[in-house]
């Protein structure tokens, strides 16, 4: 069952292109390319069987699309491990990981009157209302222009099949505005150069480009006072991360909190894996290539939400993206401590080739 909203795409005749290109030529060719690999005794092979995650991001993590992917990719283990199990003493040791979980999400665009994120965050930043049905004024495109929309249409038409909808979404209006400057994207406010909005599934990431130093919030409020809180009451973005003089700091549903180790103060209250989640936005805005304002879909008022267009959606805070697995076999000892980080498996798998027991 999906959200309210604009349902995913009904198959057509590109989407079982794409369903063939990606499930039976890609899945099939990893699986023989890693069969013959382990017949040849090559040390140590990752492969990553990326379709369930296709599926799972455009019909959503439980629809029959993405459930039937993963049916598939079980059987290529299957296989693998069929072959893993004849190969003579010593054996190679399988292990199966999932680097993230997925959430089913609806769409930004569904929860805000039509607009997206960038022209509901620009609105703010001018001080406008955020929550409203007016549509931004459109220019009038020249003849040059709609020939080259037309012949985008055709590379929409496969993005829609979520191929290439991450990748497509940033390229459209970057694309218009570098080659007619001026121009204006339909359904997008005019462009602000010292301003770029980068939507990236449940995340979006603002950026000042006129500041070369990540930009702390109390210079952002002096500049756009009470702007991270307006954004925060938006009903469809849950959390508002910035930087500040005394940490990282994060406005949730119209509320500041210091995104700090301390007291539960009521952000992710009651979570086993709080300081999980605070240590990793921590890091995320440690990172000086992370937006001035860094926003969430996850967790807002209306519920889990994605800046794309997208059903299924991952690198939230939720608890069904966080949480992963590790199947190993029962010989083996993996690092002791609790594993909360990829980096803590690095050198168990680099023993391997190090020759270690």
């Amino acid at each position: 069952r999906f959200p309210t909203g604009t349902p995913p795409p009904e198959p057509g005749a590109r989407w079982l292109l794409f369903k063939i290109g990606s499930s039976i030529w890609g899945r099939q060719f990893l699986t023989l390319a890693t069969s013959v690999a382990l017949y040849r005794g090559v040390p140590a092979i990752y492969v990553n069987f990326m379709e369930y995650d296709v599926f799972a991001h455009g019909s959503g993590p439980a629809s029959r699309r993405a459930l039937r992917a993963l049916r598939r990719v079980d059987g290529s283990i299957g296989q693998l491990a069929r072959i893993v199990r004849r190969l003579p003493e010593p054996c190679p040791d399988l292990y199966i990981l999932s680097d993230h979980g997925q959430v089913l999400t609806r769409l930004f665009t569904d929860v805000s009157g039509g607009h997206t994120i960038e022209h509901v965050v620009r609105r703010a930043l001018r001080g406008e209302p955020i929550m409203t049905t007016d549509g931004p004024p459109v220019k009038r495109r020249s003849r040059a222009e709609d020939g080259w929309r037309r012949q985008w249409a055709g590379v929409r038409a496969l993005a829609r099949a979520r191929a290439l909808h991450r990748f497509v979404n940033y390229l459209e209006g970057d694309f218009t505005r570098w080659i007619w400057p001026g121009s204006v994207v339909p359904g997008e406010p005019a462009s602000e150069e010292s301003i770029r909005v980068v939507p990236a599934g449940p995340n979006a990431f603002v950026y000042f480009t006129d500041h070369p130093e990540p930009v702390l919030a109390e210079d952002l409020d002096a500049r756009h006072p009470g702007v991270a809180e307006i954004l925060s009451r938006h009903p469809g973005i849950g959390l508002v991360l910035l930087r500040s003089r005394v940490g990282a700091v994060c406005w949730y549903r119209g509320t500041r909190y210091v995104l700090d180790s301390g007291p539960v103060n009521g952000l992710f209250e009651g979570r086993a894996d709080r300081e999980v989640v605070l240590q990793g936005l921590r890091e995320l805005m440690a990172m000086p290539s992370a937006g001035d304002l860094v926003l969430y879909g996850i967790d807002a008022a209306a519920g889990h939400v994605s800046f794309n267009p997208e059903h299924g959606a991952h690198a939230g805070p939720s608890e069904q993206e966080l949480h992963t697995f590790i199947l190993f076999p029962p010989g083996v000892a993996l690092p002791n401590e609790p594993l909360t980080h990829p980096v803590q498996l690095y050198p168990h798998f680099t023993a391997y080739a190090d020759g270690a027991a």
